[in-house]
C-alpha cells in the first residue's frame, strides 16, 4: 500500500516539475517557433526578418528567409547557397550549431542557408525560381537531398509544425509539447476524444496543395540559367547505410543530368552509424563531420 501511495504521489509531482521547467525555459511551442508562410506554389517557407529562441535554441532568418542574421549580400568571399529540408534547418541546435555556420567554418566562404522543415526539392527549386538573384549572386549552389525529396512536393498542412501565425501560450506548456511530439511520430494532433482512432498525416486546405512538377526539366533549366557549380549531396537515414547502393539508394533521374556534382555522404569514409540522432537527422558530431564532407565537395563543379 506504501509502495502505492508513493508511486500514486510521483506521478503528478512528475507532471508538475515537468511543466515547471517548460516555464523555467521558455515558451516555445508557438511563440518562441519560427512563423511560415503558406501558398500553392513553394508549399511554405519561414517568414522573412524574424528571429527568436526555443528552449535556450536561438534561431534567426534574413529578409529572404536565409537561415542568417546578414543579409543577402554578395561578399569578397565564396558565397554558397546551402538548400535542403530541416537537416539544414537545424531547428533542433541553437543557430551557431547548425550546418549553414559550421560549413561556412570549415569552407572558407560565406553560406547562405535557406530551407524549411520537410520540403522536397521541388520547394527547393520554387525558391530559386522565385529568387533569381540569389541565384546569379552566389558562387556556388548545394543541394542537400534525401531519398524522399524526389517523390512528392510538401504543401502546408498543420499548424502543429509550421504555425503561421503567433498563438497565445496555452494554459499547460507539457501538454502542448506532448502533442507536439504526438504529432511529430504519428502525423496527426492529439485529440483526446479519438485517441483510438487510427492517424493520418494531415490533408493541405483548399487552395494550398501543391501540384507536382517535372523536377529534371526544372532543375535543367536551372543548370542552363545559373552556368556555376551546382552539387547534389546524397544524404542517408540509418536505415540506408547497410545497403550496397553507393548513395543508401537509387539516385534519382535529376542525378543524370550534366552539369552537376555528385556527393554521397554514406561513401565517406567519416560517415558512421553513430552521428545520427535519431532515424535520420545528423547529432552535434553528425553536422560537424557532414560540414567537413560538404566542404570537401566544392570546387569540383564545372
Amino acid at each position: 500500500m506504501r509502495s502505492a501511495a508513493i508511486m500514486l504521489a510521483i506521478v503528478p509531482l512528475s507532471l508538475l516539475a515537468g511543466e515547471a521547467i517548460l516555464r523555467v525555459h521558455g515558451w516555445a511551442t508557438h511563440a518562441g517557433r519560427p512563423l511560415y508562410h503558406a501558398d500553392n506554389r513553394i508549399g511554405y517557407i519561414p517568414l522573412p526578418s524574424q528571429s527568436g529562441s526555443a528552449y535556450g535554441r536561438l534561431w534567426v532568418f534574413n529578409e529572404r528567409s536565409m537561415g542568417t542574421a546578414s543579409p543577402f549580400r554578395p561578399t569578397a568571399r565564396k558565397d554558397i547557397l546551402l538548400i535542403g529540408d530541416s537537416l539544414v534547418f537545424g531547428g533542433q541546435f541553437t543557430q551557431a550549431d547548425k550546418l549553414g555556420p559550421q560549413l561556412e567554418a570549415v569552407s572558407g566562404g560565406k553560406v547562405w542557408p535557406i530551407s524549411a522543415p520537410s520540403w522536397a526539392l521541388q520547394n527547393e527549386l520554387q525558391y530559386l525560381r522565385d529568387h533569381p538573384e540569389v541565384v546569379q549572386g552566389v558562387d556556388e549552389i548545394i543541394f542537400l537531398l534525401n531519398a524522399k525529396d524526389f517523390r512528392w512536393p510538401s504543401s502546408w498542412a498543420s499548424k502543429l509544425s509550421h504555425p503561421r501565425v503567433a498563438e497565445p501560450q496555452p494554459r499547460s506548456l507539457l501538454w502542448s509539447a506532448i502533442r507536439r511530439k504526438w504529432y511529430r511520430i504519428f502525423g496527426k494532433p492529439v485529440d483526446p476524444a479519438k485517441v483510438r482512432t487510427p492517424y493520418r498525416r494531415p490533408r493541405p486546405p483548399p487552395g494550398l496543395k501543391l501540384t507536382p512538377r517535372d523536377n529534371v526539366a526544372d532543375m535543367g533549366a536551372l543548370v542552363t540559367a545559373a552556368r556555376k557549380p551546382i552539387h547534389l549531396i546524397f544524404y542517408p537515414d540509418q536505415a540506408e547505410l547497410p545497403g550496397v547502393d553507393p548513395c543508401g539508394f537509387e539516385l534519382p533521374d535529376v542525378a543524370r543530368l550534366p552539369g552537376l556534382t555528385i556527393t554521397c555522404v554514406k561513401a565517406d569514409k567519416r560517415w558512421s552509424r553513430a552521428l545520427y540522432s535519431d532515424h535520420i537527422h545528423p547529432s552535434a558530431e553528425g553536422v560537424r563531420v557532414l560540414s567537413r564532407i560538404i566542404a570537401d565537395s566544392l570546387g569540383r563543379g564545372r
